[in-house]
């Protein structure tokens, strides 16, 4: 006897069906060459600030949270950020895009807080 796996449906909201129907729409333009139908936006996204492991720790100081609550906010393991906090450097971490992406927002967010 054959078992045939049951066929996973997945629930989506408007966003991801927005999104799965853009990616439709891209794959059958790149399969039929017709691209007249495609929308294309020119978006400028800023290089994020440069943060070294001072410019780390000054910040979770500011935001006065744990090395845990900031590695979760950053989405790193809690031992890098001691490391980064003791000024231990491993490989450009410290210079990651993402981590950078998110220390500015970080900072941001800090200083709507405190009205600065």
């Amino acid at each position: 006897m054959v078992t045939r796996k049951k066929a996973r449906t997945t629930r989506t909201n408007a966003a991801g069906r927005k999104l799965l129907a853009g990616l439709e729409q891209l794959h059958r333009a790149y399969a039929t060459g017709d691209f007249s139908k495609l929308t294309v936006r020119t978006v400028e996204v800023p290089v994020p600030n440069e943060y070294g492991a001072r410019d780390v720790k000054a910040l979770r100081d500011a935001l006065g949270v744990s090395q845990g609550i900031f590695a979760q906010l950053v989405a790193v393991s809690p031992e890098l950020v001691a490391h980064w906090d003791k000024r231990n450097v491993i490989g450009l971490l410290t210079e990651s895009h993402a981590l950078r992406r998110y220390a500015d927002e970080l900072e941001l967010r800090r200083r709507e807080l405190t009205g600065e």
